[in-house]
């Protein structure tokens, strides 16, 4: 399946400026969960960043799912957010530091801090 998925991203990597192809090389970011109802989804989801690309890839179907980016004052970022054949691909125009949430439809959410360097 990560093969898979793997071969798809690159495949759209010579289509669309991507830095998803990068996701089997680069850190993930580490996802702490709120509001947890019980079954933890976190591994289901792969979060990378690569310069001003944020990746996120979901391993599972896990229903309807929002995503937003905060800076570290909790202000919400007007960004640039692109579907992909495996989760969502996020321009963050500015170097800093950031917060990623991801908010599921039965009410989970998952934060992350990230840095954007130039």
């Amino acid at each position: 399946m990560f093969k898979r998925i793997f071969f798809i991203l690159s495949m759209l990597g010579t289509i669309v400026p991507s830095c998803a192809i990068n996701l089997a090389l680069e850190d993930n970011l580490p996802l702490l969960a709120y509001n947890q109802s019980g079954n933890d989804k976190s591994s289901s989801i792969i979060a990378s960043i690569n310069g001003h690309y944020l990746t996120v890839a979901f391993t599972e179907s896990l229903g309807e799912v929002s995503i937003e980016v905060q800076n570290t004052s909790g202000i919400p970022l007007d960004v640039s957010i692109m579907d992909t054949p495996s989760g969502r691909q996020i321009y963050i125009p500015l170097a800093g530091s950031y917060i990623l949430i991801i908010k599921l439809e039965n009410g989970d959410e998952y934060h992350g801090n990230f840095e954007v360097s130039d």
